[in-house]
């Protein structure tokens, strides 16, 4: 007797497994291809995506002298974590500056010294920091563009990669980004010169402004498990260990809230910025090696508990990466 699964029960088995089994499975039948093949479906895979450890990946930019650079995908499952390594060897040149700058819904912003997405851009990029979001008012993704420094000033600018539009918007204030530009509740962020004691946000729905409060002067911003943090490295012109220390914003937008995560203190690295934190509390952080205690120069991502993730390059070469949700989105579906 052959046994009929319910559809619910096909759907609930299929949002588990990872995009690669997803994609086998588009040749049982027609029917499974539709099914994965449907915006619902791949939403809801997505969000299962987001709370299983499997599905977050390590994406590793490992730029050289000689201009060229490779891509290094990991898992950061504990199980694979130092050994699933994917080679991406790249031919083309990237721009100055840095060249991953962002993800939402598994997709990563890149620059490159081509593009098929953007539009032309009127000034240089190596003096812009760019965001990444998904704005549900409009059900699109929208890329903020902010100058990061430099001789050149433009407004911040959102464009929409599926229309090609671009829309300039009126300066918080007249400064540079000094800071990535990160993306959640639906709002960009990111640090000015200016402020010392806030970020700015920038809501994509209502597009208003506002001010988030830090602690302390101006250091870093980043999102960590769907919370906005901050961080600080200091005692690097000091002859003694660097500590950087780590908070969350417990309660958007309320200064009262914000949360001390760990305080860590390292004696070989300069800079530090966290990457992803762990259900355990753990952080993966990049750490860029001080020169001046060590015999090279180069970056490694180890977590806050010490253990090296498996970036199998070389410590001379400059390596930036970012945490992404590996997802069915496909870059052609913004365009």
């Amino acid at each position: 007797m052959e046994i009929q699964y319910q559809e619910g029960i096909i759907m609930d088995i299929l949002i588990k497994s990872p995009v690669r089994s997803l994609l086998l499975f588009k040749c049982v039948s027609k029917s499974w291809k539709m099914l994965i093949s449907e915006s619902y479906f791949k939403m809801r895979h997505l969000s299962h995506a987001k709370n299983d450890l499997n599905s977050q990946k390590l994406l590793v930019r490992e730029s050289f002298t000689s201009g060229l650079f490779n891509f290094f995908c990991f898992s950061l499952s504990t199980d694979q974590l130092i050994w699933d390594a994917q080679n991406r060897p790249s031919k083309c040149t990237p721009f100055g500056g840095d060249n991953i700058y962002s993800c939402c819904d598994g997709v990563v912003l890149l620059g490159l010294n081509y593009s098929f997405a953007l539009p032309h851009t009127p000034f240089k990029l190596e003096y812009t920091s760019f965001g990444f979001g998904y704005d549900a008012n409009s059900d699109d993704y929208k890329i903020l563009k902010v100058n990061r420094g430099g001789k050149y000033f433009n407004f911040p600018t959102i464009v929409c990669p599926k229309t090609g539009s671009q829309m300039e918007i009126h300066p918080y204030y007249q400064d540079f980004t000094i800071s990535p530009v990160v993306f959640v509740r639906g709002a960009f962020h990111w640090l000015g010169c200016s402020y010392n004691y806030s970020a700015v946000s920038f809501s994509t729905s209502n597009e208003v402004y506002r001010d988030i409060p830090l602690l302390y002067s101006n250091y870093g911003i980043s999102v960590l498990g769907g919370t906005l943090c901050f961080y600080s490295t200091y005692n690097y012109h000091q002859d003694q260990p660097v500590t950087f220390q780590l908070w969350g914003m417990k309660e958007y937008g309320v200064v009262e809230s914000w949360t001390e995560l760990f305080t860590l203190r390292a004696s070989d690295s300069y800079n530090i910025t966290p990457k992803y934190r762990y259900a355990d509390g753990d952080v993966l952080l990049r750490c860029s090696l001080d020169f001046r205690r060590q015999s090279c120069y180069g970056h490694v991502f180890r977590t806050s508990k010490g253990q090296l993730v498996g970036v199998s390059g070389s410590q001379s070469a400059v390596q930036e990466g970012i945490v992404y949700t590996e997802s069915l989105i496909s870059p052609k579906s913004l365009i």
